[in-house]
């Protein structure tokens, strides 16, 4: 609870681990006209004692100027239960707790509706019971902007306030094009299919280009196909070219065209590079994608070119998405699926969220403020969860996971995802230098390298019958270190 901040110029809080953040009824008083604003960020799953550790060591210095002007909680605070994503934003934007707000867990059952294979999403729209300081501030007349704050429900959001979801729409799946067998992870529980795609290509040698440049070995070609969720396939030519004039068999850049007219090319790139947003339009939605080029070896011997989802911002008001849509690139979501199968490696996979996070934070976000300058802002980082989810097991001594040949690699990404929080912070308190800043995270992070399918326990006691829920005794969902069992 925050207490007699009425009228202080620059109020910074620290609240990391934090059961709720609420504005008081007395003391710190959040109106319309009132002299200052309020600016809350949260970034998902960050851990107050690695705040500390590199605030000190000078990689934080936004969060090391709010815990100097401010005040900071020693060792956190209390979380809600269970500690994860979806309670903890919820609680967070209503100062409630699950038991008030009803959102559970991640996936939990709704017990108003009959079992189902996956439950209740904490995203799902009018499953939160509680009012949100959202909600409250609106009823106030004063106008909000919530940018990637999870689990929050944009229908309750009126007329001059502002919403940009966490997630962009997905138009397609993603995947791979490689000409290798590309060693694959998970393949038991987890196998490339519609929604994430693996082409084995031999390919060929290229024929009927126009307009691309001299190749000084055979040019090769292949075919880049990405399924559609509304129907259509886009199909684009792959040009596959050795531009150095050297008696070399060198194959070094890659051209990538919905026809086989290099003057039509949509990105154009070598070993490691990316490309711009490619434009589509699926029956009318506009969308963008992302390519890169993960392996290029000069014979050829291995190639890999990965292909992210064709994505549309999703906002609130309808101009403010449009708007986005024309004039920033393509937001590349926050993907962890491809890792983990083992479609593309850590190198990508870090590129593409902190790319988001660059987009996000410091070109959308910053965007939005200065236009419509909202009285509140309820912002959110996420890179740092998804991050931190991948790695710190792996750069941890002492678990069974633990790689010693890449600990400190994967402990560097780690701190990529704090300092780029960090960045994100100061860009948007940069826009509202005037603003009262709280900081927090919706829960913390333990190691963790085990799971349990708490159903299949269940179906060996012949309490769980995955044939037919509506016969079962006992269904369990479950999230991060919570399983609930549901009694029919």
């Amino acid at each position: 609870m925050l207490r007699k901040l009425k009228d202080v110029g620059i109020v910074a809080v620290l609240l990391l681990i934090a059961l709720a953040i609420a504005v008081p009824s007395q003391g710190f008083t959040l109106a319309k006209g009132s002299q200052s604003r309020v600016l809350v960020f949260v970034s998902d799953g960050m851990r107050m004692d690695l705040v500390k550790q590199f605030a000190a060591r000078g990689y934080m210095p936004t969060y090391a100027e709010l815990m100097v002007k401010g005040v900071a909680a020693p060792r956190g605070m209390i979380p809600n239960t269970p500690p994860n994503t979806g309670p903890g934003w919820t609680a967070l934007a209503t100062g409630a707790s699950p038991s008030v707000n009803g959102i559970t867990n991640n996936t939990f059952h709704d017990n108003t509706y009959a079992f189902s294979p996956w439950g209740v999403s904490a995203w799902t729209s009018g499953v939160n019971q509680a009012q949100t300081i959202m909600q409250k501030a609106q009823e106030e007349g004063l106008t909000i902007s919530v940018l990637a704050w999870q689990a929050f429900d944009s229908a309750t959001l009126t007329e001059g306030s502002t919403f940009v979801e966490t997630y962009p729409d997905w138009l397609t799946g993603r995947g791979i094009v490689a000409n290798y067998d590309v060693p694959l992870q998970w393949t038991d529980i987890l196998a490339p299919s519609y929604f994430m795609s693996y082409d084995k290509v031999e390919l060929q040698d290229a024929s009927g280009w126009t307009n691309v440049a001299t190749c000084y070995s055979p040019a090769k070609e292949t075919v880049l196909t990405m399924p559609s969720f509304y129907g259509p396939i886009l199909e684009y030519y792959v040009y596959i070219c050795d531009s150095s004039d050297d008696g070399m068999t060198n194959y070094d850049i890659v051209w990538v065209s919905p026809s086989k007219d290099g003057s039509e090319t949509v990105a154009m790139m070598g070993e490691g590079d990316w490309s711009q947003t490619v434009d589509v339009s699926i029956y009318g939605i506009d969308a963008g994608f992302y390519m890169k080029v993960i392996d290029l070896e000069p014979d050829l011997s291995e190639f890999r070119l990965y292909f992210t989802p064709a994505t549309r911002a999703r906002a609130y008001p309808q101009d403010l998405e449009d708007y986005l849509v024309a004039n920033f690139e393509a937001i590349r979501p926050s993907d962890y699926g491809p890792y983990i199968l083992g479609l593309i490696d850590d190198v990508t996979f870090m590129e593409q969220h902190l790319f988001s996070e660059e987009l996000l934070g410091h070109e959308i976000f910053p965007y939005i403020i200065s236009t419509y300058q909202p009285d509140l802002v309820l912002a959110g980082n996420e890179a740092t969860d998804s991050i931190v989810h991948r790695f710190l097991s792996l750069a941890t001594p002492g678990t069974a996971v633990y790689d010693p040949v890449n600990a400190d690699k994967y402990a560097g990404y780690i701190l990529q995802a704090y300092t780029g929080a960090d960045s994100v912070l100061r860009s948007l308190w940069d826009e509202m230098p005037d603003a009262n800043v709280i900081v927090t995270s919706d829960h913390g992070f333990q190691n963790t390298w085990m799971a349990i399918n708490a159903n299949y326990v269940l179906e060996t006691l012949g309490l769980y019958n995955p044939a037919d829920l509506s016969a079962s005794q006992a269904v369990s969902y479950g999230a991060g270190g919570t399983s609930q069992v549901y009694i029919n």
